[in-house]
């Protein structure tokens, strides 16, 4: 398996959840230290991309710019990995599993593509994902068009050099992102919903 970084997104205006997602309580610890253990467990390069400085207690932050939106952040974080591949994760997937990133890491490795890329009933989760630096010149061009949104920019920019890693319906409830605190609840709880 070749060298991977990860990098946890946790720059988000959280509009709808009404307050910041990566200091919410999971489990003990919160969503942030969640994804920091998750990403450790695979990589000694685990960083957060972001704007709060509190949150380098848990690992070095890697500062970005909010106003690019999630693609911005992926490049954020392209542009800063010490290794050719970058595993890139939201702040607010706690159910994702070791297993999931693992596969993730080890379909890059085996892959000519820029980007592969979780799908969840069809749909891609950039923001779980691996990234290749070489789809970094792309991405940027991409917003420097004025592309904000991480799943047409990738597509965009990474092409027929995309794959789809499709996850079956058990897989699928654990790439489930929260939103709300009653979404997190419910995650946590699932008698709650």
């Amino acid at each position: 398996m070749q060298p991977v970084s990860g990098f946890i997104l946790a720059g988000g205006e959280s509009s709808r959840m009404g307050r910041d997602k990566a200091t919410l309580p999971w489990r003990g610890g919160t969503l942030i230290s969640r994804a920091v253990s998750q990403l450790r467990a695979l990589t000694p390069h685990v960083f957060i991309v972001g704007n709060r400085p509190d949150l380098a207690v848990h690992a070095p932050v890697v500062y970005d710019n909010p106003a690019p939106g999630p693609l911005g952040a992926i490049v954020t974080a392209l542009a800063a990995s010490p290794t050719q591949h970058a595993l890139v994760l939201a702040v607010d997937m706690p159910l994702v599993t070791l297993d999931w990133l693992s596969h993730l890491i080890t379909a890059a490795a085996a892959s000519s593509a820029v980007a592969v890329v979780t799908h969840v009933e069809d749909r891609p989760q950039p923001l779980c994902a691996v990234y290749s630096r070489a789809l970094l010149p792309k991405l940027k061009a991409e917003l420097a068009d004025g592309e904000r949104r991480a799943t047409e920019g990738v597509l965009a920019a990474a092409g027929s050099a995309f794959a789809q890693l499709h996850t079956n319906a058990a897989q699928a409830k654990t790439l489930r992102g929260v939103n709300t605190l009653q979404e997190l609840l419910a995650l946590e709880n699932p008698t709650i919903a």
